[in-house]
């Protein structure tokens, strides 16, 4: 198996027989990440196929039985020991789309009970400098879920509206301008509220924050090369010590 572990993850793999992990193994508290991950990574190998509905030309090709267990195998390779109980009964059974559908219905089950889990991870999210964006990442994904699991049994407007307003008190002070602004924005009653607008503006605003800052060093440096630069300025009222004198007369 070593042989075609290399192989397995594609660029996900090292030099050594042993897979590189394209993610955190799954667990309660990553789930979304893990999904985005690891769809991400079987789109890069053109794998996701395998873990969607299987067409009649999909099983039509030679490489169709390979890949079944190619892709199960990198799936239960990203699953923690719990999970891999919970989830693999057979470790000989190659059935990538039941695997990736009882993970899924398991760990998004639309139900209230979920929906409160899930706010909960949301409520945990902080933003503080240097992170932000990791946080708005896994705020995303994670907002995301908990839309899904709710299973419309709450209003997506008010929901939408509750945690953008949350999320705009929790941002660090270097934020205050931003959260300003969009407050006075939310005053007009036809603007609608949407999280993914809302974090698509704090992401370009972390990014003006930062351009600025990597400017800030440029501008000192051509300051202080302007400065040193410059010529000394000659005292009014006195003579260089290299004016000639002109000659006496006899």
């Amino acid at each position: 198996m070593s042989n075609n572990s290399s192989s397995l993850g594609g660029g996900f793999s090292d030099s050594s027989p042993s897979i590189k992990l394209c993610t955190e193994k799954l667990n309660d508290s990553n789930f979304s990440t893990w999904r985005y991950n690891m769809c991400n990574a079987l789109g890069y190998m053109n794998l996701d196929e395998y873990i969607k509905t299987h067409t009649a030309e999909l099983k039509a090709r030679p490489e169709y039985t390979s890949k079944l267990k190619q892709v199960t195998t990198f799936i239960c390779l990203h699953l923690g020991r719990e999970d891999s109980t919970r989830f693999v009964d057979d470790l000989d059974t190659y059935d990538p789309k039941a695997l990736w559908d009882s993970i899924i219905t398991y760990y998004a089950a639309k139900s209230v009970k979920k929906a409160a889990n899930v706010m909960e991870k949301l409520h945990n999210i902080t933003f503080v400098e240097g992170e932000m964006q990791k946080s708005i990442n896994l705020f995303h994904q994670t907002f995301h879920l908990m839309l899904e699991v709710s299973n419309k049994q709450f209003d997506k407007k008010t929901l939408e509206a509750v945690w953008v307003f949350l999320v705009m008190k929790r941002l660090p002070p270097s934020f205050s301008v931003f959260r300003t602004l969009k407050f006075a924005s939310f005053k007009d009653p036809n603007t609608q509220i949407l999280m993914s607008s809302f974090l698509t503006d704090l992401e370009l605003e972390l990014r003006h924050q930062i351009e600025s800052q990597d400017l800030l060093p440029a501008s000192s440096s051509a300051l202080e090369v302007t400065h040193l630069s410059r010529p000394a300025a000659s005292t009014p009222g006195t003579s260089t010590s290299h004016q000639k004198k002109p000659p006496r007369r006899a």
